[in-house]
């Protein structure tokens, strides 16, 4: 019987990865994520290396280290390239599970042998295709359950590729720090430290009684899933969601309707595409407005039926809108949810037969947009947001073109 062979594959500090994947001259630069919120959110190696560390204050990071690029998050940016990470992942793969944005697993049992390759090998293979196509790059661990794989996944970064079965892996890997394992926290690794187990070698080496008597079911299954016990399957299916949201925030703070007016177009455009994506709809958007002095102004609207139709939902947010901000008022986030999501089979026709156009419009819509990225095609309210993203995506080394975009 073939072994299982699960790739647990991580972005090597993501955020600030994809900065410079689309302006070039960052690279090997300080790059530090986070200038929208005041704190470090992400960063590149390099400014790991001068001491920089994630939740640093941006303002002392702009004083102390005046070398470091402090950069707001372009989270449609890092959104983008995860969902073209995990297409490119799935090319090699039997299944995909997208565990965060810059996280996957993927199996790939007895496929690298198909490749002529071994588990390592075909790996670096993968590595090098995401970093051609993406021009950024990940780390990778494999291993024969998830917990080995995810593990592994630590052991070398950057652009580290490492086979947890591997005998030339296994005494770094035994000396990691069981709290660096997936799914131990501080409480979990201060009570085996209590123990006397400090490190990922010291906890596979105790008996299962001994795991069993002592910890949670949690803890039981992470020394199973590390002795080779496979209990956690890939996972490419997910529940129905309750809602569907996209929020930015923006700098500096402004007090323009238009500018208001296409933030929240792009992001009910983004909702209504992830909800056609998922077969859904809703018959009810919330949206809010966030003052610059952190004050949320929520409102709704609603639908007849549900629908996922950016050119229903849209006008209906704007009209709302304009009649609820203050004159005057300056805000700095936006965001909007689509509540109570359903089936799209839930969606009711109407006398005039105008679902059938929309149909086959959003059809077509859908389609570039999943073969060319979210900056493809737009409403027009939406797209001065988009004229920086438009000229970051055009410098990646794919090439997506902007259809109906105009200046």
């Amino acid at each position: 019987m073939t072994q299982r062979c699960i790739l647990h594959l991580d972005g090597d500090g993501f955020f600030a990865g994809c900065e410079m994947a689309v302006n070039p001259k960052l690279k090997g630069r300080a790059v530090v994520v986070g200038a929208e919120k005041g704190i470090v959110t992400a960063l590149s190696y390099e400014a790991k290396a001068l001491g920089i560390a994630r939740g640093m204050a941006t303002f002392q990071i702009r004083k102390d280290f005046p070398e470091a690029v402090v950069l707001p998050g372009n989270y449609r940016l890092y959104r983008e390239l995860s969902k073209r990470m995990n297409a490119i992942v799935s090319r090699y793969a039997h299944r995909v599970e997208p565990y965060s944005i810059d996280e996957c697993f993927a199996d790939i049992t007895g496929i690298p042998e198909r490749f002529g390759k071994t588990p390592e090998s075909f790996g670096r293979m993968v590595q090098k295709v995401l970093l051609s196509e993406l021009n950024v790059s990940f780390s990778m661990g494999i291993g024969s359950t998830k917990v080995r794989a995810k593990t592994a996944s630590k052991l070398e970064k950057p652009f580290g590729c490492s086979v947890f079965e591997l005998r030339k892996n296994q005494n770094s890997l035994m000396a990691l720090p069981v709290g660096s394992l997936w799914g131990i926290g501080k409480s979990s690794a201060m009570a085996l430290n209590a123990l006397g187990i400090w490190t990922v070698g010291d906890f596979m080496a105790k008996e299962r009684f001994f795991i069993n008597n002592f910890f949670n079911k949690q803890v039981c299954e992470l020394w199973s899933e590390l002795k080779g016990e496979s209990l956690y399957d890939i996972s490419a299916k997910r529940e129905s969601p309750q809602s569907v949201s996209h929020t930015r925030t923006f700098t500096p703070a402004s007090g323009s309707l238009k500018t208001l007016c296409r933030e929240l177009t792009c992001h009910a455009e983004a909702v209504a595409f992830r909800l056609r994506m998922q077969g859904l709809a809703a018959q009810e958007y919330s949206f809010f407005v966030k003052t610059k002095s952190f004050e949320y102004k929520t409102f709704k609207v609603s639908f007849v039926s549900p629908t996922h139709d950016d050119h229903e939902i849209v006008p209906e947010i704007l009209r709302c809108l304009r009649n609820a901000i203050v004159p005057g008022g300056m805000y700095r986030a936006t965001g909007v949810t689509a509540l109570g999501v359903v089936p799209s089979i839930a969606v009711s026709g109407n006398m005039f037969a105008r679902e059938v156009n929309s149909k086959a419009l959003y059809g077509a819509f859908d389609r570039i947009l999943r073969r060319y990225g979210s900056s493809a095609i737009m409403l027009a309210s939406g797209m001065h947001p988009q004229r920086k993203a438009k000229k970051k995506f055009e410098e990646l080394h794919f090439s997506i073109p902007c259809i109906g975009y105009v200046d």
